[in-house]
């Protein structure tokens, strides 16, 4: 899919928050990933079902210009949701922390402010290691003996 930057005005050109998002994410693969990220936000919002990824996110950011307080609120009514996910066990709290990861650079690079510092209050933070433990002799042996057939 070809990106439009925008309409050319005296300045240059009029860039579009999807494109200064895309810029803004170095990695191919990042980027498809808070792309999908940013449009279960959008899905479970139901703002402006299409199928055009680019003109959902542009029109989003432009509505939250205008109203930043509807959009702190969408945002916060959707991080509710996956937090009431988390605490079912559905999601782990680094999921939820991917959303806001997504959400935030967009918000960030479409010029859209929002209050992060009270978002991240109300949500649990990921692990920062895994629950890892070396194997112990005797879980060797037992895994040596399944194998061999003992």
């Amino acid at each position: 899919m070809q990106t439009s930057v925008g309409q050319e005005n005296e300045t240059g050109y009029d860039l579009t928050p999807y494109y200064m998002f895309k810029f803004s994410v170095r990695s191919e693969l990042t980027r498809k990933y808070y792309e999908r990220r940013i449009t279960r936000f959008l899905d479970f919002i139901e703002f402006s079902p299409s199928k055009d990824t680019e003109k959902r996110f542009n029109d989003f950011a432009r509505s939250a210009r205008i109203n930043v307080d509807w959009a702190f609120n969408k945002i916060i009514t959707f991080l509710q949701f996956q937090k009431e996910r988390t605490e079912r066990g559905e999601i782990t709290p680094a999921t939820l922390s991917n959303f806001v990861k997504a959400l935030k650079v967009f918000c960030e690079t479409s010029n859209v402010t929002i209050p992060w510092k009270k978002i991240s209050r109300g949500l649990p933070h990921p692990s920062q290691s895994a629950n890892d433990r070396a194997p112990t002799i005797n879980e060797i042996k037992k895994l040596l003996s399944i194998q061999i057939g003992e």
